[in-house]
């Protein structure tokens, strides 16, 4: 089910500067934001692609994850010290472009409709956060960026994406990390853009294709 106003809500950001919410204006960051923005909001425009998810399942509260959305807020990573073992500095940059709050309100009001549908409204369910009394645009928004969203619900990715280099890629189409020799990235960090799904299957899968180039050598 798509909210009223997600036409105005895909112009908007389309007509956004691509460099404008980005952590740097590198020319090869810039174009390959541009490129993934618009395969993103094209997706949305069509409704056949995943604009969140509401998870249900026993002490979970039912609120929208951004795993499922295609987020366009992009943020970065630093290296922590000369120590390899040592966890690298992690800024996820959650909602540092603005049409991600957007998104995720739309979610709150569909979660809300939902359980006031036929069908589950027989069970009467309670909304205890934020209540309904919480309805205005800003209100919700506020909501969001201070208590619904997790930033990757424990599915980090699409930090090494497979793409040209030219346009801010870290690996080739097989895996190997431009400028380097003998060095792969095998995980989930190679998606440009996440997919509308979790993500466990997806890194089988590319676990599996990697086998496959390597055992070809």
């Amino acid at each position: 089910m798509a909210p009223d106003n997600y036409k105005s809500i895909i112009s908007t950001s389309r007509h956004t500067p691509d460099s404008t919410y980005l952590p740097n204006d590198d020319p090869t960051i810039v174009a390959g934001f541009k490129k993934q923005k618009k395969i993103i909001l094209d997706g949305l425009l069509t409704k056949h692609v995943g604009a969140g998810e509401v998870s249900l399942r026993p002490g979970i509260a039912p609120g929208p994850a951004l795993l499922s959305m295609k987020p366009l807020s992009r943020g970065y990573i630093e290296i922590a010290s000369s120590n390899p073992f040592e966890d690298p500095k992690i800024y996820y940059r959650t909602f540092s472009d603005p049409t991600d709050v957007k998104v995720v309100t739309q979610n709150i009001k569909y979660a809300r409709a939902f359980f006031e549908s036929e069908g589950m409204s027989s069970f009467k369910p309670v909304e205890t956060y934020p209540g309904k009394d919480v309805t205005s645009e800003k209100a919700l928004e506020e909501v969001a960026r201070e208590r619904i969203v997790n930033p990757s619900v424990g599915h980090a990715s699409c930090t090494c994406p497979m793409m040209d280099r030219d346009i801010g890629g870290v690996v080739d189409e097989e895996l190997n990390v431009y400028g380097t020799k003998g060095l792969r990235v095998v995980d989930v960090s190679i998606m440009p853009i996440i997919p509308s799904n979790h993500l466990v299957s997806t890194r089988y899968a590319i676990a599996e294709k990697a086998a496959d180039i390597i055992k070809g050598m």
